[in-house]
C-alpha cells in the first residue's frame, strides 16, 4: 500500500510533543511491513538545506486566490526507508519554533502556514508522479487533507485515495477566528462556528 503522512512534526527533524515520536514511529513500522511509505512536513529553520537534497524544480501550490512557489526537499527516517520531503516556504517555515516562538505561544497565521503543508501534498504526489492509496493525517496542523481530498481535490487524480486524520492530542484543536478561512479554498458552506 502506498501512504503519504502529513504531519507538523517528525522525530529527528522536528519535535515539539509527542506527536514528532509517533509519526516517525508508525511511519518506520508500516515501512517494515512492506508498506511504501513517505512523510511530508515543513522544512523548519532549524533543519538545515545542507543536509537535505532538494527536489528539482520549485513547486506551486494554490491557495486562497493565487499561487505560492515553494522548495521541496528529501531525506529519510534514520534506520529506515521512509523518505521525508519537507516543503521549503521561508515566509512560513522560516522562524524558530514549529508552532511559536515558545511552547506558550503560537504565530498568528498557523491557520495559513498549515493550510499551505495540507495543499501543498496534493501538488507534491503530482510533482512525484505518485498517487497513494491512503493520505494520513495527524493532528490539527493537517486536518485540512481531508476536506481537500473530498472537495477541491477528488477528480483530480485521487479518485481511488483515502485519507485518515489520527487526532493524538484533543486538547490542541487549531480553532481560530473565521478571517483565516478564505486562504484555505474552500466553500463558505464548510464554516462553522
Amino acid at each position: 500500500m502506498k501512504i503519504l503522512m502529513i504531519s507538523s512534526e517528525a522525530v529527528p527533524f522536528a519535535k515539539s510533543g509527542g506527536l514528532g515520536d509517533a509519526v516517525s514511529a508508525l511511519a518506520i513500522a508500516l515501512s517494515r511491513l512492506g508498506h511504501d511509505v513517505r512523510l511530508l512536513m515543513p522544512r523548519y529553520y532549524s533543519i538545515p538545506r545542507e543536509k537535505l537534497s532538494i527536489l528539482d524544480d520549485p513547486m506551486g501550490v494554490p491557495v486562497d486566490d493565487k499561487e505560492l512557489w515553494t522548495d521541496v526537499y528529501a531525506s529519510t527516517l534514520p534506520l529506515s526507508s521512509v523518505t521525508v520531503y519537507f516543503l521549503d516556504y521561508e515566509a512560513f517555515y522560516g522562524r524558530s519554533g514549529v508552532y511559536g516562538q515558545s511552547s506558550q505561544s503560537e504565530y498568528p497565521d498557523n491557520p495559513e502556514r498549515f493550510a499551505l503543508l495540507s495543499r501543498a501534498a496534493f501538488q507534491l504526489c503530482r510533482k512525484l508522479k505518485w498517487a497513494p492509496d491512503i493520505m494520513h493525517a495527524h493532528d490539527w496542523p493537517t486536518s485540512l487533507v481531508p476536506a481537500f481530498l473530498s472537495t477541491i481535490e477528488r477528480d483530480k487524480g485521487f479518485e481511488k485515495t483515502a485519507s485518515v486524520l489520527t487526532i493524538h492530542n484533543l486538547g490542541y484543536q487549531g480553532v481560530y477566528s473565521k478571517e483565516h478561512f478564505p486562504f484555505f479554498g474552500l466553500d463558505w458552506t464548510f464554516f462553522h462556528s
